[in-house]
């Protein structure tokens, strides 16, 4: 059983866990959460009351999953966030097993194929580029909103 929890960081400290009520299910459910103004969080999360069984029943599917809204609120002491910038990170040398896998970059970078009269090479894209278009786009009556 699963009951959902909330930490906050103070500006000097993490603060918590919370245990925020009513949220008991048998699976982790990720609640919805809306900061509603400094120091108040809205949560709606999935509860299927296993902690909030009615008196007097014992046996039976009484369980049922219902949608509970929770209102968290903390202590408006919070103080400027006081951070330590960590020291710049230098890489070290390049260890001595990567060396067959950079020579393997660079013999993809360097590759060329002449076809025709014409040099053709692997094309390169960086980590951020954006993805290429898709080639078959769904129909217009596919699409989902």
């Amino acid at each position: 059983m699963w009951l959902e929890n909330v930490v906050y960081f103070d500006g000097a400290r993490w603060r918590g866990p919370l245990v925020a009520p009513n949220t008991d299910n048998l699976l982790d459910s990720r609640p919805a959460m809306l900061s509603l103004e400094p120091g108040a969080l809205l949560m709606v999360a999935a509860c299927d009351h296993r902690q909030s069984q009615p008196p007097g029943w014992r046996s039976g599917n009484w369980i049922n999953n219902d949608l509970c809204a929770v209102v968290l609120r903390v202590p408006r002491e919070q103080q400027a966030a006081q951070l330590t910038p960590l020291p710049e990170e230098k890489p070290g040398p390049r260890p001595e097993e990567a060396e067959a896998e950079v020579a393997q970059i660079a013999a993809m970078r360097d590759y060329r194929v002449s076809l025709a009269g014409q040099d053709y090479r692997l094309p390169r894209m960086a980590a951020d580029s954006p993805p290429a278009p898709d080639p078959y786009p769904p129909s217009p009556a596919m699409t989902y909103h």
